[in-house]
């Protein structure tokens, strides 16, 4: 039997609110520590260069980040995004704000644009962000997508 050693604390992303258990965890941060604190994983997080869609603010949505990493995230991994400068805007941040672990791009390839442009519609429905908008601009001309 193979054990892992590497574990990514992430919730599944859904256009609903997220409403934690009474006697769940309320945050990813929560699941970091948990699994940073009782077990033998290195634990990577969830990190959004365009700001997560249940953040009020870019700001409140690093210091998020930095608890996440505080608790015992060893690298985090990045929603997807399509412009390499948020990407790298983002990094700067995060590293001004204190944040050292690894930052990996998160990749995902676009096959079909009607059924991936729901990951970059948030929670309260909004559809405007970057992502969406240019997974938008490229929808019924898949030559343009490549």
């Amino acid at each position: 039997m193979r054990t892992s050693s590497r574990c990514a604390a992430i919730r599944r992303a859904t256009r609903r609110v997220f409403l934690a258990h009474e006697d769940g965890l309320a945050y990813a941060s929560d699941l970091v520590a948990l699994l940073s604190a009782d077990y033998n994983f290195c634990v990577g997080g969830a990190c959004y260069p365009e700001t997560h869609t249940e953040a009020p603010d870019p700001g409140t949505d690093l210091n998020h980040l930095v608890t996440k990493v505080a608790a015992g995230a060893s690298f985090l991994v990045t929603q997807l995004f399509f412009e390499n400068e948020r990407y790298f805007a983002f990094v700067a941040r995060a590293r001004a704000a204190g944040i050292t672990v690894p930052i990996v791009p998160g990749i995902m390839p676009i096959t079909k644009l009607r059924a991936d442009l729901p990951l970059h519609v948030d929670v309260r429905g909004n559809d405007s962000t970057p992502s969406a908008d240019r997974a938008r601009v490229v929808q019924g001309r898949p030559q343009s997508a490549r």
